[in-house]
C-alpha cells in the first residue's frame, strides 16, 4: 500500500520530523494509499472539504490526521479521518501505519483515536517522546 504525505508549505516541518521514520511520498492532493496529513485550525476547513471531496470521489484511501488541531479536537477530526494521531507522532505513526497494512487491529497502537462501529475509541497515551 502506498503512503502519502499531503504536502503544502504549512506542514514543513511535521514531514521533515516523521519523513525519516515512514517511506512515503510527498503528494500534492489525495491520492490512493495511506494518506498522512498535519495541520493546524487555520487550514482544517480547508482540510476537510479536500478529504471529503475525495471520499466522494471513492478514492481508495485511509486518511491519518495529525498536528496540533486534529490532537486537540480528535472527535471532531473523525467527522473526516479514519485516524488521529493524538500529539507526538515520531514513535505512533509508524505503529499505526504497520497495523493498517497488516490488517492488524488499530486498538492496539497507542496514541490514536478511531472509529470503530460508529463509536469513538481513543487509545492509551503514549509516554512523551524526546524530540530532542
Amino acid at each position: 500500500m502506498n503512503i502519502w504525505f499531503r504536502h503544502n508549505s504549512k506542514n514543513s516541518y511535521s514531514i521533515a520530523a516523521l519523513l525519516p521514520l515512514v517511506q512515503a511520498g510527498l503528494a500534492p492532493e489525495p491520492r490512493a494509499g495511506i494518506m498522512l496529513y498535519s495541520f493546524a485550525t487555520p487550514q482544517a476547513e480547508k482540510v476537510y472539504q479536500e478529504v471529503d471531496r475525495a471520499r466522494e470521489a471513492k478514492l481508495d484511501a485511509v486518511f491519518v490526521a495529525g498536528g496540533p488541531h486534529a490532537s486537540a479536537l480528535p472527535e471532531e477530526v473523525l467527522e473526516h479521518f479514519d485516524f488521529v494521531v493524538v500529539g507526538e507522532g515520531e514513535e505512533t505513526l509508524p505503529d499505526l501505519i504497520k497495523a493498517i497494512t497488516d490488517g492488524r487491529d488499530p486498538g492496539t497502537v497507542k496514541g490514536i483515536a478511531y472509529k470503530s462501529s460508529g463509536r469513538i475509541c481513543v487509545t492509551e497515551k503514549r509516554a512523551p517522546v524526546d524530540l530532542d
